[in-house]
């Protein structure tokens, strides 16, 4: 027959044994919950950064489309102020042109018929 002690450290031992298996059992599936629940904030954060992404293509595109048509206005502009200065000049040579003329007598434009 097996001494009383010798049967205390075996059933100590095999208690032991159950308890580190549990601790690994439990460990393993706490990994598991944070890997799961990693790959899951992962996905968000991947969405996340694909929906950003897409704003930040949108926003530029806006941006450029507004810069084109800012480009486009002060073109036109430019355009606009060329044609009035160029009519300025013309009305104040006609101005010229009419006060040198000495009263009475008729300009180039009305000898020429027009």
């Amino acid at each position: 027959a097996c001494h009383p002690e010798a049967i205390s450290s075996l059933a100590f031992r095999e208690e032991q044994n159950q308890f580190k298996d549990q601790v690994h059992q439990h460990f393993g599936e706490l990994v598991a919950l944070i890997t799961q629940a990693a790959r899951a904030h992962a996905a968000d954060i991947a969405r996340t950064n694909k929906g950003l992404s897409s704003e930040l293509s949108n926003l530029q595109q806006a941006f450029k489309t507004s810069i084109a048509n800012v480009n486009n206005e002060v073109h036109s502009l430019r355009m606009q102020t060329r044609s009035l200065e160029e009519m300025m000049r013309r009305n104040l040579e006609l101005r010229m042109e009419s006060a040198l003329q000495p009263a009475g007598s008729m300009s180039d434009l009305e000898l020429n018929g027009n």
